[in-house]
């Protein structure tokens, strides 16, 4: 696996089999959510409108974009948790992969 392929494996699941997952869930029964956070935007999902919905789930993805674009940056080193510079090194195999993550990620985002 290399850094593309990395990224690639990490876009399918984090944005899009979890953002499946999540309309599905949104557009479940009400009578089969448990967890209390669901429990409470499901009724607020269902009284919006067809565009409304569509927006909504696109800022839940821009959410997801974002967050992985950072921890991206951290694993690359271009961005920081604290003062204290961490310096990690991701391998697929014997081969490097970090460095360029999160550049790899939001150019692969600017082609859709």
């Amino acid at each position: 696996m290399n850094s593309f392929d990395f990224i690639r494996s990490l876009r399918y699941i984090i944005l899009d089999h979890e953002a499946s997952s999540y309309q599905d869930s949104l557009d479940t029964d009400d009578l089969e959510i448990t967890d209390p956070v669901w429990k409470g935007i499901s009724p607020i999902y269902k009284s919006m409108s067809y565009e409304q919905k569509t927006a909504f789930l696109k800022f839940i993805r821009l959410v997801r974009v974002n967050t992985l674009s950072e921890v991206l940056g951290i694993l690359d080193g271009s961005s920081y948790l604290s003062d204290e510079r961490v310096t990690f090194t991701l391998k697929a195999g014997d081969e490097v992969i970090n460095g360029d993550l999160q550049d790899i990620f939001l150019a692969s985002e600017e082609e859709i």
